[in-house]
């Protein structure tokens, strides 16, 4: 009994790792279909092209507007995109962008120095600086920099950045929390209201447990608004201030920077590496589920129409035949029958 109870044990567990198993495999099959990026324009060498993000200028204006020439094109793009959302100025645009600038071979120290001074020239600090060496030589032949410029100066920068060097391609996304940066002042405002309510009846509590009891009653609402407030100061923060990230690199250096190496690093993408599975898993789950439901619904209901055939066969089996009984004697050979046995007994 203990063999069998344990090696049903172990089948449930096999059972077990191999859906979960199948869901993971299903859902690492899917994990790229969402991953769509929003608001991306990519323009690379000669074949530069017009920005699109909320703002740009339409059809119809496009249209009136001088032929852009190859080299100036780009520029007055991002210009007119970040100049039109400017314009309103009571919208909270949320802005960045991205630009891969290539060099020609021993600039890039020249280059990315004057990234940094980017920073200093529009009023804005530097957000972080990498560079790296090429190969196995120890010169420095390629970098990051990231920039936080001020959203009024934020399309000047862009442009004076794209002629570091040569522009192989540029991003520049926005996002409009105009909506959600209202609300929340609102939010503040109401909020703000009660805590000063509560806060006068603090005032003329007496007791001791009339105190506790509105305090209770004031500490969520109290981190309700600090939550706000918060959620304020970020928005307020990257409206102001928009980031610029600078790829800048030497000719035949490749693009992306050397990975990081060391034990907290190789912690960071076993968990990132971590959450990716349980992802899968429960993507796959999501796909799986509902098939298995309708499965198991059909084989319950084929299982009964078994169940039931298979009972009336046997209870047909079972039946007990009725008994022949013996033909009843006639009258006469009854009457002989007792004749006989009278003569026996004389």
């Amino acid at each position: 009994m203990k063999t069998r109870s344990r090696a049903k044990r172990w089948t449930i567990a096999g059972a077990v790792v191999l859906f979960l198993g199948l869901a993971g495999l299903i859902g690492a099959a899917g994990c790229g279909e969402d991953d769509e990026a929003t608001l991306t324009t990519v323009a690379s060498g000669a074949d530069k092209q017009r920005l699109t993000e909320a703002g740009a200028p339409s059809a119809d204006e496009a249209a009136h507007e001088p032929e852009m020439s190859a080299t100036g094109g780009l520029d007055q793009a991002v210009s007119g995109t970040l100049g039109a959302l400017q314009a309103t100025t009571d919208q909270k645009i949320i802005a960045n962008a991205q630009l891969d600038i290539e060099v020609e071979k021993g600039e890039f120290n020249k280059a990315f120095n004057l990234a940094l001074l980017l920073a200093d020239r529009y009023e804005g600090y530097v957000l972080s600086s990498n560079s790296y060496a090429g190969g196995d030589e120890d010169t420095l032949r390629s970098g990051t920099v990231a920039l936080r410029i001020p959203f009024g100066s934020f399309d000047r920068a862009v442009s004076e950045a794209s002629e570091l060097g040569e522009l192989k391609s540029q991003s520049v996304w926005t996002d409009d929390v105009t909506e959600e940066y209202v609300d929340i002042e609102s939010n503040i405002r109401h909020t703000q209201a009660v805590v000063d309510e509560i806060l006068g009846l603090l005032d003329k509590a007496k007791t001791l447990d009339e105190i506790l009891r509105i305090q209770q009653t004031l500490a969520p609402w109290q981190a309700q608004l600090e939550q706000l407030n918060g959620r304020l100061r970020y928005l307020d923060e990257h409206t102001s201030y928009s980031t610029l990230t600078l790829n800048i690199y030497e000719a035949g250096v490749e693009v992306a920077p050397p990975s990081e190496w060391g034990f907290v690093q190789a912690l960071k993408d076993a968990l990132h590496h971590l959450v990716d599975a349980f992802s899968a898993i429960v993507r796959g789950l999501g796909w799986l589920v509902p098939i298995l439901v309708i499965v198991g619904v059909v084989v319950y209901i084929f299982y009964l129409i078994y169940r039931a055939v298979t009972r009336r066969s046997r209870g047909r089996a079972e039946t007990p035949q009725p008994q022949q009984q013996e033909p009843a004697a006639q009258p006469g050979a009854r009457a002989e029958q007792k004749d006989k046995k009278e003569d026996k007994t004389s």
